[in-house]
């Protein structure tokens, strides 16, 4: 059940999971690798201003309480994070009727 801050909502058609980020080698040469993972929301049925609006305010550099699936497993897991960017997608198929297409979210700081 996707939630964010305790509250239900739609849930995201689309989760793309960032692998954690390299910070530097060790001296054999092994990766180390930050604790922090990274990932992407889409939403497609996200199509009026209200909702994008929502997204939007949590862009506040304030941590928040997100409901994902683990990227390993896909069980439901409860993990705070940061809304980094919320970008508008736009339909432009007619230059006359310009809609919304959806919405992508980025979440950043994750620790699993």
């Amino acid at each position: 059940m996707f939630a964010v801050d305790g509250t239900c909502i739609l849930p995201p058609d689309g989760i793309q999971w960032d692998a954690p980020a390299v910070l530097g080698y060790n001296g054999v040469g092994a990766p180390i690798c930050s604790a922090y993972r990274s990932c992407r929301l889409t939403f497609s049925r996200i199509t009026d201003a209200e909702d994008y609006a929502r997204w939007h305010d949590l862009c506040d550099g304030a941590l928040h309480t997100f409901t994902l699936p683990h990227p390993y497993t896909g069980q439901w897991i409860e993990v705070q994070a940061y809304v980094s960017t919320v970008e508008l997608r736009l339909d432009t198929h007619d230059i006359y009727n310009v809609a919304m297409a959806g919405v992508d979210v980025s979440l950043t700081h994750i620790l699993l």
